[in-house]
């Protein structure tokens, strides 16, 4: 995760920032979710709490992008409203959600817990 930051801030201009960014933010969490997974093939044999955690985390932090990405883009959107700061608080929780569990890798928020008990619901439908 900390590789894929490194790697996509210094591949981003700041002085021709645009609305293209949040388009390249999503490309870049969608191939450290890519690269994890093809890494935890080969390597491992069981997914850890923490790799839960960032693969929930990237795909929000994913899906936020390309809203507001959609927001500026397509809806034109000029003035200030609460999405953006829905956006702006959601995708920081998120990153520290993410760093949190890597540092102490329990799962605090039962994500992994809950879908344990999701599949099992699912099981028998």
């Amino acid at each position: 995760m900390a590789a894929s930051y490194f790697i996509s801030n210094h591949f981003i201009s700041l002085s021709d920032i645009g609305v293209w960014v949040y388009i390249e933010w999503a490309i870049y969490d969608l191939l450290t979710i890519s690269s994890i997974l093809f890494c935890h093939y080969f390597f491992s044999k069981k997914f850890c709490v923490a790799a839960y955690y960032v693969f929930f985390g990237l795909f929000i932090n994913t899906f936020l992008y390309f809203l507001i990405f959609s927001d500026f883009y397509f809806m034109k959107t000029t003035e200030r409203w609460w999405f953006w700061s829905f956006y702006t608080i959601a995708v920081n929780v998120v990153d520290v959600v993410m760093v949190a569990v890597l540092i102490v890798n329990k799962d605090f928020m039962f994500l992994v817990k809950g879908n344990g008990i999701l599949k099992k619901i699912l099981a028998k439908l």
